[in-house]
């Protein structure tokens, strides 16, 4: 195809975008962006710079230059920063979900303690006190049957019977293990934890203490501390993952919708990378809900790693459903008579 003489040239990559000149007029219109609906949603006061979107017009002049017009970057950058809203509570979020992980083993760890203080108190009772508490104990569990209610069950019938047995200073030791002082005397605290501490690690508790119900009453006090201790969340090591990780997916989402790929930008002239385009429009999309922090480059560097991996997961299962799925036409040779 043959340009006119009159058409315009391209810019070059010397011409500097900035200028107002050079400016797309996505980028130089006035956009009046309900950015405050997006700080409303959430209950946060929009800064002061927030009514004159200029983080929309950072965004939109970006799609400008990736011939995205019209109301595909309209769609995008409304896409964007709701995400970003979203977003906006992530850190409270997760750090929410640690406190809450904290306490659960906190109670966890309670819970122990108690039962250990619990054992070693009854086992300084006598021969026949023992005896008269298992027996007491195997009436409550005869059923075969383990669960929160035979456990409060068990709790109460442990109370009462050690406010029976003899000696009384060793069985007041075991009642005040079972109830420390401090705590509310309409409750016990132990029966308050064990219905708080994860559902999961109740369940598994409570199927092994019921796979083992034969044994004594006391042998089950001893082996509950074991299992909660086997039982507890999992802790996994290492840093945290990066909360501007999700909202980087989220942002590669969109731009993938445009048909727009996330990457790196190298400086040739002063020879290292820089901002892309990409990272500059979430960054951009975070400061307009007055977010803190920016998407770094090894989070890009991850995102286009896990699309690579996703992509080469994808064609390994093709590849072996088409080869699973090949049948040749069965090769008869001619019958003889």
């Amino acid at each position: 195809m043959v340009k006119r003489a009159g058409a315009e040239a391209k810019p070059r990559m010397t011409d500097n975008f900035d200028a107002q000149e050079n400016k797309s007029e996505a980028a130089v219109r006035k956009f009046m962006f309900p950015i405050s609906a997006y700080a409303n949603r959430i209950k946060l006061k929009a800064g002061p710079e927030l009514p004159n979107s200029e983080s929309a017009k950072i965004m939109f002049d970006i799609l400008a230059k990736k011939k995205i017009f019209s109301r595909k970057a309209d769609d995008a950058v409304l896409k964007a920063l709701d995400a970003a809203a979203d977003h906006r509570l992530a850190k409270w979020r997760f750090e929410q979900r640690q406190n809450a992980k904290k306490l659960e083993t906190d109670r966890i760890d309670e819970l122990i303690s108690i039962f250990e203080n619990l054992t070693v108190a009854i086992s300084k009772l006598p021969p026949i006190a023992k005896s008269t508490l298992n027996a007491r104990m195997a009436d409550v569990t005869k059923e075969g049957i383990f669960d929160t209610e035979i456990f409060i069950e068990l709790v109460n019938c442990v109370a009462a019977c050690l406010s029976e047995l003899s000696p009384k200073k060793n069985a007041g030791d075991a009642l005040v293990a079972l109830h420390p002082e401090g705590s509310p005397e309409q409750t016990w605290p132990i029966i308050m934890l064990w219905e708080s501490i994860p559902p999961v690690t109740r369940t598994d508790v409570e199927r092994n203490v019921e796979r083992r119900l034969r044994r004594s009453g006391i042998a089950l006090l001893r082996l509950i501390p074991d299992l909660l201790d086997k039982f507890r969340p999992t802790i996994r090591l290492g840093a945290p993952p990066s909360i501007h990780f999700a909202f980087a997916r989220q942002i590669d989402r969109i731009w993938r919708e445009l048909k727009l790929k996330s990457g790196h930008q190298y400086n040739g002239v002063h020879g290292h990378h820089q901002a892309s385009p990409f990272i500059r429009f979430c960054n951009a999309a975070l400061a307009a809900v007055g977010t803190e922090g920016a998407i770094s480059d090894r989070q890009v560097s991850n995102l286009k790693l896990a699309l690579y991996s996703r992509r080469r997961k994808i064609a390994h299962n093709g590849r072996s459903r088409w080869r699973g799925s090949k049948t040749g036409p069965s090769k008869v040779g001619p019958t003889s008579h």
